[in-house]
């Protein structure tokens, strides 16, 4: 019998791993997400819903997922991970947020993502003065020329509405 050469089985197995990969985030790690978002003091509720805006599936409310990747923005940058990180604004964000050296942190790991992000969320609030107007810097960068879109972003997660 003759063996098929390797490389023809690398697109089964990408078949079998992209549903993996594309997993939500476990309950276990979800739970200790909900704990580093009590310890910076951003609501349980914004802390779900902005991953599950981000990253998940706001129809059904399925969590966010690690592996999640969008954009160019409008700058060009793409954004990373369960939270969504910038780019074009990672290296700052770990260097501001981040308590371990930088050259641990690994955007795709959703724990990381989650410290890194809601440090950020929460340092935007203390500066914004509300979630809606940290909420809508943190997607759009900026509180000048915010699109609808954004601003209905921002009071989906600030409303935690339950998914229809």
């Amino acid at each position: 019998m003759k063996l098929l050469p390797h490389f023809l089985f690398l697109p089964f197995f990408a078949l079998l791993a992209a549903p993996l990969a594309a997993a939500p985030i476990s309950p276990q790690t979800h739970a200790i997400i909900m704990l580093l978002a009590d310890a910076q003091g951003v609501p349980r509720s914004v802390a779900n819903w902005l991953q599950v805006e981000e990253s998940g599936d706001r129809n059904t409310g399925e969590w966010g997922r690690a592996d999640a990747r969008s954009g160019p923005d409008r700058f060009g940058s793409f954004s990373q991970g369960l939270y969504q990180i910038s780019t074009r604004s990672q290296d700052w964000l770990v260097k501001m947020f981040y308590p371990h050296p930088a050259q641990y942190f690994d955007v795709w790991d959703p724990l990381d993502n989650a410290i890194v992000a809601l440090g950020y969320l929460a340092w935007l609030h203390e500066h914004k003065g509300s979630w809606e107007r940290a909420l809508i810097y943190f997607n759009h960068g900026s509180l000048v020329d915010v699109p609808e879109a954004t601003r209905a972003y921002a009071r989906r997660i600030v409303e935690a509405r339950a998914p229809k």
